[in-house]
C-alpha cells in the first residue's frame, strides 16, 4: 500500500479541483478578466460561470453527480489518505518490540504533558532510533548488543539472529 498511497491520495484530492468556463463574452481590463465571477452575453446580460471537474469535464459542478463525488472523496480521504498511514503508525507502535533491535519506545501522553524528564528521555530514544548504527546502515555492531539491557535479552536477540540467518 505504501507504493500506491501517494498517487491514489492525489487522485482523491483531484475531486476538489474544478475548472470554470464562461458561456458568454469575457471582458478584459488592463490585461485581466473583469467579470466578477460572471460572464456577459452578447445582449449584455450577466450569466454565471459553469464549473467542471478538472480531470473529467463530463462532471459539471452543482449537479447530484458532482456532490456525490465530493462526499465520496471526503470519505476516502479519511479512509485512505489518513487512515492507512494512521494504521501503519498504530501497528508499528504496537509491534515495535518485535521489529526493532532497540528498546521499545513507550509513549505515555499524561507523563509527557507534565514531565520535562520524560520528554527528554523520549527525545533521546527517538534520536537513538533514527540515527543509530542499524538505521544508518552500519549493520549490527557491538554497540547494538550493548543497548540490550539484560543477558536474557541479549541471548534472545543472538538466537533470533542465528535463526534468521543474519550474519553478525
Amino acid at each position: 500500500t505504501y507504493l500506491i498511497l501517494p498517487s491514489t491520495a492525489l487522485k482523491i484530492f483531484y475531486a476538489f479541483k474544478w475548472d470554470s468556463f464562461c458561456e458568454g463574452t469575457v471582458h478584459f481590463e488592463d490585461g485581466a478578466i473583469k467579470n466578477e465571477g460572471g460572464c456577459m452575453t452578447e445582449e449584455g446580460e450577466r450569466k454565471a460561470m459553469r464549473a467542471f471537474l478538472a480531470v473529467d469535464y463530463a462532471i459539471e459542478g452543482g449537479t447530484l453527480k458532482a456532490d456525490a463525488l465530493v462526499i465520496y472523496a471526503i470519505i476516502m480521504i479519511f479512509v485512505y489518505a489518513i487512515g492507512i498511514p494512521a494504521l501503519y503508525v498504530v501497528l508499528f507502535y504496537r509491534y515495535q518490540h518485535e521489529l526493532s533491535v532497540y528498546e521499545p519506545i513507550d509513549i505515555k501522553l499524561s507523563k509527557l504533558a507534565r514531565s520535562a524528564t520524560e520528554r527528554a528521555e523520549l527525545k533521546a530514544a527517538v534520536t537513538k532510533f533514527y540515527f543509530g548504527d542499524v538505521t544508518l546502515g552500519y549493520g549490527i555492531t557491538d554497540q547494538t548488543f550493548d543497548m540490550l539491557n539484560s543477558i536474557s535479552e541479549t541471548a534472545k536477540f543472538k538466537n533470533w539472529l542465528a535463526a534468521s540467518g543474519t550474519p553478525r
